[in-house]
């Protein structure tokens, strides 16, 4: 049977259904990203790094829309201001509605996004990965408020506005962004995404276990610290 998709909202209904993506969060995984590290250990590479260590609440399968993971994208990628914060975090429904395949059963891109060149992939799989794990800390650790680590160590009294502590650089490398938990808790997150296969994202989570120690709050207080990286 050949279906074709004669108008742009037929394809937008089709994505506001909700997707398979699977989770591995597993003590496999874990072992895996620990001998890399001992590897870059053992060639004479010496940056602090977070252990890895298995995240033991979430599921192994979620449910996501990709209308929601675009709006996700929007809104995290978008600075705070006044007036035109709402506007301009829908750019990415504009831009990358047809990224994904319609009628899949699973999260995955379409033949469009698969054929686009190494440059434009390389961003598409960067924001992808970032909007997943603004999905993913709000949906489901609860998080109330995000904010840029470069925004939180450039300018703290924005920080000190939305709530979050005054933060501290311990080393070069910062990660991404920081989310404010429920119970008074925060946590400091990188966000990875990768269209190159498990070896190359596997990789990109030894790294952002390097770049989340990176940050201390200035009151001491201390932070879960999570790497999110998405394969797609």
């Amino acid at each position: 049977m050949v279906t074709q998709l004669a108008l742009p909202w037929d394809w937008l209904a089709l994505l506001s259904q909700g997707k398979e993506v699977r989770i591995d969060s597993s003590a496999r995984l874990a072992n895996e990203v620990l001998r890399r590290q001992q590897e870059r250990q053992q060639q004479g590479h010496t940056v602090p790094a977070k252990y890895p260590s298995p995240v033991p609440q979430l599921p192994a399968q979620i449910e996501v829309e990709p209308l929601a993971l675009l709006h996700a994208i929007g809104r995290i990628t978008t600075p705070v201001v006044p007036k035109f914060a709402d506007l301009s975090a829908t750019w990415a429904l504009y831009r990358y509605v047809w990224a994904f395949a319609p009628h899949a059963g699973r999260l995955s891109l379409s033949s469009h996004a698969k054929e686009i060149d190494f440059h434009q992939k390389g961003l598409l799989s960067d924001e992808i990965g970032i909007g997943m794990a603004y999905w993913l800390m709000f949906e489901h650790f609860g998080a109330k408020a995000v904010i840029d680590v470069d925004v939180a160590l450039r300018h703290p009294q924005i920080a000190t506005q939305m709530g979050f502590p005054a933060v501290m650089r311990t080393s070069s490398s910062v990660p991404d962004y920081i989310f404010s938990l429920p119970n008074g808790e925060y946590a400091v997150v990188e966000c990875k995404g990768s269209q190159s296969g498990a070896p190359t994202s596997l990789d990109q989570i030894r790294r952002g276990l390097e770049q989340v120690p990176s940050i201390a709050f200035a009151n001491g207080q201390t932070a879960q610290e999570f790497v999110i990286a998405t394969l797609l």
